[in-house]
């Protein structure tokens, strides 16, 4: 079992801990880890114990005999002992929360824990001397447990449990999938007159722009490997959180139609559904619903805390569907939006041409480049791929600035050369036209 496994089986538990007995999950959580090795301790797979909680008299159970460390006189000494053996590791959770609380003693011994919303304080409260009773015997245990807490951001889990656990979590990365280097390594599924890598980029930063989230695209990639890999170290430097992959589905029927939502995890099928239905709707479209994505290589391959959900915004091969995108795209992320309670509204461009003229009006200027320089021939490349108009100004000494206008401020076309000129190094400056 691997690290993400243990903390996808130990989450809902440990959060629960807080509902009934006012534990934090953190807490809960890290013992988990330090007391279980990952759950490959002797104790936890033979026993599905994983606090190594002895059997005392308070236990009625069924009993597990295992040699184990105590520090003693200043000496780590083994010792035999009995420990509490469990039919499952959901009821080791459950026990844990409960052992503080079980009776008089221990209800009185660690009452400073019940309750406490601060991490630290929260494991400070089950050893000495806060404790008349120390949990355990180690001189470490807690700068060990801390360093867990927040190696793993444990935290994260207080403040769904604290905040309440129907409280959403937000998306930490958003990104459009195929493409990689040039115009594209890989341009995915084609379909009337559409590439996938294209399209999903155009929904990709339009969700960016409007939460602010991490754009884990790859551009750089120059296989479908190298493209899988890089934006999985991608997702892996990004907050917490959904992280959201933007695709479109094919068939070599155009018949075939609709949105459906790929999981990563079980746990997170729910919200799949939920924002399956919202973009179909949306769009007008069918819903095709969640599906298991468990197989996916980006979700076999992200850290615990990301939870992928992989969108299909509908079939290229089907004229309607992309008819329907086309018409209903910035309806369509609003609505997907609302599943994370962002409360974003999407300004429908004015056609009003007299009104659109007294708007301020932008250029994005570069910086010198000579004409030989590979800056120089790759923004010419987008501008003739993006269709821009632009102009050059010649310097004394031969380099070449290239003017791009005429924007609106909020223009998507604008705010997407300003993406790509700061994501290839590009210098440049927004003036007014």
């Amino acid at each position: 079992m691997n690290e993400n496994e243990f903390l996808n089986i130990i989450k809902d538990g440990s959060i629960k801990s807080w509902g009934s007995h006012s534990v934090l999950p953190s807490l809960v959580a890290s013992q988990a880890i330090l007391e279980s090795g990952w759950g490959e301790s002797e104790l936890a797979k033979n026993a599905n114990n994983l606090f190594g909680i002895k059997a005392d008299s308070e236990w009625h159970g069924d009993v597990y005999a295992v040699d184990t460390k105590e520090f003693l006189n200043g000496e780590w000494t083994t010792v035999k002992a009995n420990f509490r053996k469990y039919d499952d590791i959901g009821e080791s959770i459950i026990d844990h929360a409960n052992f503080f609380v079980e009776n008089d003693f221990r209800r009185n011994n660690y009452k400073q824990l019940i309750g406490e919303t601060d991490y630290k304080k929260a494991v400070k409260a089950i050893l000495k001397p806060v404790a008349d009773y120390s949990y355990a015997t180690d001189p470490n245990y807690e700068d060990k447990i801390i360093k867990l807490i927040e190696q793993y951001k444990l935290y994260e889990w207080d403040n769904v449990a604290i905040g309440g656990n129907d409280m959403v979590e937000k998306i930490g990365s958003s990104h459009a999938g195929h493409g990689g280097a040039g115009r594209w390594t890989d341009p995915g599924a084609v379909g009337n007159g559409l590439q996938e890598a294209t399209v999903a980029r155009e929904i990709n930063d339009k969700i960016i722009k409007l939460v602010g989230c991490k754009d884990t695209t790859d551009d750089r990639g120059t296989s479908v490997n190298g493209i899988l890999a890089n934006t999985v170290a991608n997702i892996n430097n990004s907050p917490s959180g959904y992280q959201i992959s933007n695709h479109l589905n094919s068939f070599g029927s155009a018949s075939a139609t609709g949105v459906e939502v790929l999981y990563g995890d079980i746990s997170d099928k729910p919200m799949a559904e939920k924002v399956s239905k919202a973009i179909a709707d949306a769009l007008g479209i069918a819903n095709r619903g969640a599906k298991d994505g468990s197989w996916l290589y980006i979700a076999n391959n992200s850290n615990w805390d990301k939870k992928v959900l992989l969108i299909e915004w509908g079939f290229i091969s089907n004229p309607n569907d992309m008819k329907a995108l086309k018409n209903n795209m910035d309806k369509a992320i609003q609505a997907m939006l609302k599943c994370f309670d962002y409360n974003v509204t999407v300004d429908t461009p004015t056609t009003n041409t007299d009104v659109a003229n007294k708007r301020p009006r932008q250029a994005v200027e570069t910086y010198w480049y000579g004409v030989d320089s590979p800056k120089y021939k790759l923004i010419k490349q987008y501008l003739k791929d993006n269709d821009l108009k632009h102009t050059e100004e010649k310097g004394e000494d031969g380099r070449i600035k290239i003017i791009v206008s005429s924007f609106n401020q909020d223009s998507d076309n604008k705010y997407k050369l300003e993406k790509y000129l700061s994501k290839n190094d590009m210098n440049f400056e927004v003036v007014l036209a």
